[in-house]
């Protein structure tokens, strides 16, 4: 987890410099961090290869189940969802999405309206997958997360968040203490 602070550390010391930095940029060199940050996290607790997550909206909290028993959790945020038909919904006004849970989005909404970035601050936009990922890596800079996290909806629809600090337990040890 040391490991994952010092890589935290030195992708936020980036954030200072968004008044200087070209938007686009700003974006690939979030993306790249995130790209970082996900491999870290990959092989110090194993995202990705969880075999269930959930999100609690009233919590605000992810959590990935795995197959030996280990449970992460982290605050969450939604930073939007994509449809099937290529169009991502912001969460900063996404009807399924606490506003305590858009904070994050808000940033990048913020962004957008700084620099005159037109996907960042229209509430429904067409785009990539690529391309949702580089905001949700934005999303992800700008909020200070310690990683995001992209998972199926349902219906083909892709949901979009970032996640604070991971606190890892044990399922198996939680159902011996009660």
């Amino acid at each position: 987890m040391k490991k994952i602070a010092l890589l935290m550390a030195s992708i936020f010391s980036l954030g200072a410099q968004a008044n200087t930095v070209e938007p686009e940029k700003y974006i690939a060199q979030s993306f790249s961090g995130l790209k970082n940050a996900t491999e870290a996290h990959s092989s110090s607790w194993g995202l990705g290869s969880e075999k269930h997550w959930s999100v609690d909206l009233n919590l605000g909290k992810v959590r990935f189940d795995f197959s030996d028993g280990k449970v992460a959790e982290a605050p969450v945020q939604i930073i939007g969802t994509y449809s099937p038909n290529g169009t991502f919904m912001w969460g900063w006004e996404h009807p399924s999405v606490p506003s305590e849970l858009s904070e994050h989005a808000n940033f990048v909404k913020t962004f957008g309206h700084k620099y005159q970035l037109s996907e960042l601050v229209t509430h429904v936009v067409k785009l990539s997958e690529e391309r949702a990922w580089e905001y949700t890596a934005l999303a992800m800079r700008l909020g200070k997360a310690n990683g995001a996290y992209r998972a199926d909806a349902g219906g083909g629809t892709q949901v979009y968040m970032t996640f604070g600090e991971i606190t890892l337990s044990n399922s198996e040890l939680k159902k011996q203490s009660k």
